[in-house]
């Protein structure tokens, strides 16, 4: 059998009736030139196989593991027997007798490298773009950049893409298409083919670029033409975007080495999405350290802190637990004070300094908001999460509070994106969530409320023989989460194996007993707080969270949130429902409050543990209403007015957002009492509400030590009396 001079290799993946369509239209072209066409078959469900062969008994069919286009590619052309190699996609259709025109041309000049036709789309118009110069780094930034979008004139792109060709000439190009071209098998031998590293997209340039710098030159002939059905293919692919990006840095990189690579994709990587992200990024860092150090909130609990770190570096007394709970026998976890130990070591003391650590911590945040928004719906819900986030007025105040319960919103976020991936069957991601579930324990005891969802995920996975149980309960998997448990929590053991265990083995059996006492002796009021105040106490905090200004709109907010939120999970198409995105953010919010509302304990310090999934829904909701062609730009009017109204409620330092007086008030009221003091030893004593807490006057102890004279806890004859009522601080002598 005499060889074809041609062989047409198509890479197949997932488009059947356009594979059917594109054979139909060859053979009905009806070349001169003798051919062969192979398929090969990169899809990872072989389908295909019988009917194409029933329907086309003359095509070539090749099964492959889909390594990538450029493999499939590779493999087709070890198979063919052609002079001349034709690499064509599958979503493509012969309009005329391309492959003659082709083969004419590359075969009558020794330096042809590679040939294309002009391609067209379905209405058989010119595609603007098609072939161009070398791509480097100054060409892709003015070209393939947001530059190119904004100012798509400039004359570094119009070169690129050599915007002036009548496309009546054939043009000279460096880079042809990857969807139709020709080359000499010879040429593409000598070249060493496509490189299999590229999985997707650049593999052309890569080959084009090579096949220039051996001296050959590369062209686009207007007399053959080719209709390109777009992205009927790669559009399949819900990663193609990861694809991309991953393809591109791996051809400057190969091209123009590691830095120029690196840096070339960066700035690649800005689009119009990034550029609104760090606006975003930008407006938070506004918020959380706009005049910080003097505004800041330095309330006795956060002192005790102070204290406790300060103690820990300069007599290195190594606390093992936290502040006491509202239950002395029960306390909070000791990292807080080793993280604040390190800071104050390195910052001389200064007050602010744990301020600035979790102000820096909350923009942290909203970037990872903005990653869970954008990894369980879409780049737009990823937006306007970390834009309510960046700008809510409780949020904010949290931030710049150097509490324990500041870290809480990002440790919660974190586990949030670890639990989608871990239910998504990267089993792994397990060891994650168990790990940040333990540090949680270690900044606020109430988040392990959580470690109900957790067990609700492992029981039904159980029952349900899900993936990502699979190999959890094993010799290695117990190893490692004991690991995790006895470095992690291994300060609070110690401290638990010399005082009976009341941290671990007693609060475990504690909370289940508040339960069900709370469960089976139901009162509508207790310790003061109803279900009408605890209704209240949402309604306040919800309104601080979403619309400072207006109780009415973040009620219709809070509605819209609901309806939409309860929709979208209804008509979830995803058939395993506990692991669909909306059921993950319902259940993490819904489980903190509902212990608030069990135990009638509606505290401030437990909301940090709602903050990422109840803003994400709240965004996931207005997303919704944006789909609504009629109302989008109201809707996104509505979420700027939120934002910026809320930016200057924050800016405006609201008494609402305070939490007592301010740093700067403090500062002044403990170098009042030093001077009065001249030197001599002093108490400082409570007076008022609050001042039954120990903590109360543990501010003032700790600027009055960092000022350079701290109070005395000895009983001395001068006492200082410290009254905080109505939010004034007033400082007398007892006599």
């Amino acid at each position: 059998m005499l060889s074809p001079k041609i062989s047409i290799i198509i890479v197949y993946y997932q488009v059947k009736n356009e594979l059917f369509d594109c054979l139909n239209s060859i053979y009905s072209s009806k070349p001169n030139t003798s051919f062969e066409i192979l398929v090969v078959d990169n899809d990872e469900v072989k389908t295909i196989e019988k009917e194409l062969k029933k329907k086309f008994p003359r095509v070539k069919y090749i099964k492959s593991k889909n390594n990538g286009f450029g493999a499939g590619n590779n493999l087709g052309a070890k198979c063919a027997r052609g002079e001349y190699l034709f690499f064509l996609n599958p979503d493509t259709l012969f309009i005329n007798n391309a492959l003659d025109t082709l083969f004419s041309f590359v075969s009558k000049n020794k330096k042809v490298g590679v040939v294309a036709p002009v391609l067209l789309d379905e209405k058989k118009n010119y595609y603007p773009m098609q072939g161009t110069s070398a791509l480097n780094p100054a060409n892709a930034l003015f070209s393939q950049s947001l530059i190119s979008k904004l100012f798509s004139n400039n004359k570094i792109n119009k070169k690129y893409w050599q915007l002036d060709w009548n496309r009546r000439n054939v043009k000279s190009v460096t880079n042809v298409p990857g969807t139709a071209f020709m080359i000499k098998k010879t040429v593409y031998d000598e070249v060493g083919g496509f490189d299999e590293n590229f999985f997707l997209y650049f593999e052309e340039f890569d080959l084009c670029q090579r096949i220039v710098k051996k001296g050959y030159a590369n062209y686009i002939n207007p007399k053959a033409k080719i209709i390109h059905l777009w992205e009927r293919s790669t559009g399949q692919r819900s990663d193609k975007n990861e694809i991309f990006a991953k393809s591109r840095k791996y051809f400057f990189k190969k091209h123009y080495g590691s830095f120029a690579g690196s840096i070339t994709n960066f700035l690649l990587g800005i689009g119009k999405k990034e550029v609104i992200l760090a606006a975003i990024v930008t407006i938070a860092a506004i918020l959380r350290l706009y005049q910080l150090s003097g505004r800041m909130s330095f309330f006795g609990d956060i002192a005790w802190f102070y204290l406790s770190a300060r103690d820990l570096i300069i007599s290195q007394t190594i606390p093992l637990v936290g502040i006491t709970t509202s239950h002395t026998w029960l306390h909070q976890g000791p990292l807080w004070t080793y993280l604040l130990a390190l800071l104050l070591s390195i910052f001389n003391f200064s007050p602010v300094t744990g301020a600035y650590f979790t102000s820096i911590i909350g923009i942290i945040t909203v970037f990872i908001i903005y990653k869970i928004g954008k990894s369980y719906f879409s780049v737009n819900v990823g937006l306007i999460s970390a834009f309510l986030y960046a700008t809510s007025p409780l949020v904010v105040a949290h931030a710049r509070m150097p509490f324990i319960t500041s870290l809480i919103p990002l440790l919660v976020s974190i586990l949030l994106l670890a639990v989608f991936s871990w239910l998504k069957g990267s089993k792994n991601y397990f060891f994650v969530v168990f790990c940040l579930m333990l540090l949680l324990y270690n900044f606020e005891l109430a988040t392990q409320s959580l470690w109900i969802i957790i067990f609700f995920f492992l029981v039904i996975g159980s029952i349900k023989k899900d993936k990502f149980i699979t190999g959890l309960i094993s010799i290695k998997s117990m190893l490692k989460i004991a690991t995790i448990f006895l470095v992690v929590m291994s300060p609070i053991l110690i401290y638990d194996y010399v005082n009976g265990f009341p941290q671990t083995f007693k609060f475990a059996a504690w909370v289940p007993y508040k339960f069900l006492n709370l469960f089976f002796k139901f009162k509508y009021v207790k310790n003061g707080n109803s279900f009408l105040s605890i209704f209240e106490f949402f309604s306040v905090y919800y309104q601080r969270m979403v619309f400072f200004y207006n109780s009415i709109i973040s009620a219709l907010i809070f509605l819209v949130t609901i309806i939409y939120a309860s929709g979208e999970f209804l008509s979830s198409k995803n058939e395993v429902w506990y692991k669909s995105p909306i059921f993950i953010l319902m259940v993490f919010t819904i489980v903190p409050i509902s212990g608030i509302v069990i135990t009638k304990t509606p505290s401030e310090a437990y909301l940090p543990i709602i903050f990422p999934s109840l803003i994400v829904i709240t965004a996931l909701s207005l997303n919704k209403l944006m789909i609504i062609s009629k109302i989008k730009y109201f809707v996104l009017l509505i979420i700027i007015l939120l934002g910026s109204l809320n930016s200057m409620t924050i800016i405006n330092n609201s008494k609402n957002l305070n939490y007592g007086a301010p740093l700067s008030e403090r500062i002044a009221v403990a170098k009042k009492i030093i001077k009065i003091a001249a030197g001599n030893e002093y108490n400082i004593i409570g007076s008022g509400p609050g001042s039954e807490f120990a903590s109360f006057t543990m501010n003032y102890e700790y600027l009055g030590w960092w000022l350079g004279n701290a109070p005395s806890h000895n009983s001395q004859k001068l006492k200082f009396v410290v009254n905080e009522e109505h939010g004034n601080i007033e400082i007398s002598i007892k006599n």
